[in-house]
């Protein structure tokens, strides 16, 4: 009984298969007119290739090419050129090994000189760093300095005052010597 109802229904696969084929039956003989069709137009393009590249090989074609003038040079010419340009390759060979001889003796020089610039920097660098701790000195011996002048400026201005009352009681004295030697009370004040 179940390999009846596994016939059946491998019977129905088979029946949709054929079904889906049958479908397909008119694209198929379409596509195989398209594929003839395609192939002739190949082989038609294929025979104007090689025609073509026949013309364009061609030496009897006059409009395709043209005569270069001229005579090829004989052996003995050849030769002399040969020697004129191995002998030419050969001073610039020189000149080549001559330059990379400078270059090299240069590199040795620029090396030399960055070692040398290099130990001054370090020398440079150690001469600003005793210039910067000796203008942080001279800063500080500055703010002093202004500190003094202004503490001096402060006494300078208290000695011209008390000078200026040194010379107030001087002159009231001295005024005072007078009027006692005219018989006068020596102040207004002494007078009461």
């Amino acid at each position: 009984d179940e390999d009846l109802r596994a016939l059946s229904v491998k019977e129905a696969d088979l029946a949709r298969e054929l079904a889906a084929l049958k479908k397909r039956l008119p694209q198929l003989a379409q596509h195989q007119a398209e594929a003839a069709k395609l192939t002739r137009e190949l082989e038609q393009t294929r025979k104007e290739s090689a025609e073509l590249s026949a013309r364009l090989q061609s030496a009897g074609d006059r409009r395709r090419w043209r005569e270069l003038g001229g005579t090829d040079p004989s052996l003995e010419d050849l030769q002399a050129v040969t020697h004129r340009l191995e002998s030419q390759l050969s001073v610039r060979q020189e000149q080549l090994l001559e330059k990379g001889l400078v270059l090299e003796e240069l590199a040795s020089l620029a090396a030399s000189l960055e070692k040398e610039a290099s130990g001054e920097r370090e020398e440079v660098l150690g001469t600003a760093q005793r210039v910067t701790g000796l203008q942080s000195q001279l800063s500080t011996v500055t703010r002093k300095l202004m500190a003094a002048v202004s503490e001096l400026s402060m006494w300078q201005a208290e000695a011209i005052r008390l000078r200026s009352e040194a010379d107030a009681l001087q002159n009231q004295v001295r005024t005072a010597k007078e009027r006692l030697d005219e018989g006068q009370p020596p102040t207004d004040d002494a007078r009461r």
